[in-house]
């Protein structure tokens, strides 16, 4: 039919392709269907290198326990990682709080202790 020549198509990629590209996305996608569960993303060495910085949390544990990576999902939402405890906070609830008293809301260490030191 004529009309279809001036018909705009939406093509979707195959799903083996957003695997590759984005694992964490794909494995939320996989949540819709009942009964299934968030399974960890695991990534190697170059895979992290690849993500974005400001998007990636570590927690540091001491030895014998290896270091966790987190990636945060909604980067519109900022995230504060208390080094000390390990812990995730909102950041505006996180500031509050350590302005209100001086600590952080989980382990109540000593403000200028509790944050990452990086830019």
């Amino acid at each position: 039919a004529p009309e279809d020549a001036d018909a705009e198509t939406l093509a979707i990629s195959d799903a083996r392709n957003t695997q590759e590209i984005d694992p964490f996305s794909n494995n939320i996608s996989n949540l819709t269907y009942p009964g299934s569960e968030m399974e960890p993303v695991t990534l190697g060495k170059s895979a992290l290198q690849a993500l974005d910085p400001q998007d990636v949390i570590i927690c540091r544990w001491s030895k014998p326990l290896r270091y966790h990576y987190y990636k945060n999902l909604m980067s519109d939402v900022p995230i504060t990682h208390c080094q000390h405890c390990n812990k995730l906070f909102h950041t505006d609830d996180f500031i509050l709080q350590v302005l209100q008293k001086g600590h952080c809301p989980f382990c109540r260490t000593a403000a200028p202790h509790i944050t990452d030191t990086q830019d």
